[in-house]
C-alpha cells in the first residue's frame, strides 16, 4: 500500500493544486457576483459589463478546470472587479464632497444670522456644545475607579 501511494503522490498533489485553484476561483466569482449584486446602481455599466464578462469567463474556467488557466481567470477576474469597486467608491466620494461644498456655499450665501467670520472659518461662542469628546488611550488608564 506504501509503495502505491508513493508512486500516485505526484498525482494526488496536481490533483489538489487544482482543487483549491477551483476553490479559490469559485470563492472570488460569489465575491464578484455579490459585489455587483450589491452595488450595480454605482458603477458605471461599462465596468460592470467588463465585470460581468471576466465573472462568466471565470466560471467556464472553473468547469474546465486546469490550473494555469485558472490562475490566469482568477487574475483577471480580480483586476476588473477591482477596478469596477474602485469606479463605484470613488465616485461617491466626489458627490459627497461636491454636495458639502455646494451646502457650505449655499449657507454662506444665505446670509442671516451666520457665525461664520470674513474668513468663513466658525466662531466660536462660549455657550457652543461640543459634540464629541476625545479621549485617549494613557488618560483612561490614568483614571480611578471613583471617576466611573
Amino acid at each position: 500500500m506504501r509503495t502505491e501511494a508513493e508512486a500516485h503522490s505526484e498525482d494526488d498533489r496536481r490533483r489538489m493544486e487544482e482543487v483549491e485553484a477551483r476553490n479559490s476561483l469559485d470563492g472570488i466569482v460569489y465575491q464578484a457576483e455579490k459585489m455587483l449584486r450589491e452595488n450595480r446602481e454605482k458603477i458605471a455599466a461599462a465596468d460592470v459589463k467588463t465585470a460581468e464578462e471576466a465573472i462568466e469567463d471565470a466560471k467556464k474556467a472553473v468547469n474546465e478546470g486546469g490550473v494555469p488557466r485558472l490562475g490566469r481567470r482568477r487574475k483577471t477576474l480580480s483586476v476588473r472587479c477591482t477596478r469596477s469597486l474602485r469606479s463605484c467608491t470613488s465616485r461617491p466620494r466626489r458627490q459627497v464632497a461636491a454636495g458639502q461644498a455646494g451646502a457650505a456655499a449655499g449657507a454662506g450665501a444665505a446670509g442671516g444670522n451666520s457665525s461664520a467670520g470674513p474668513s468663513g472659518a466658525q466662531e466660536k461662542k462660549p455657550g457652543d456644545v461640543i459634540d464629541a469628546e476625545y479621549v485617549t488611550w494613557m488618560s483612561r488608564s490614568v483614571r480611578t475607579e471613583s471617576d466611573w
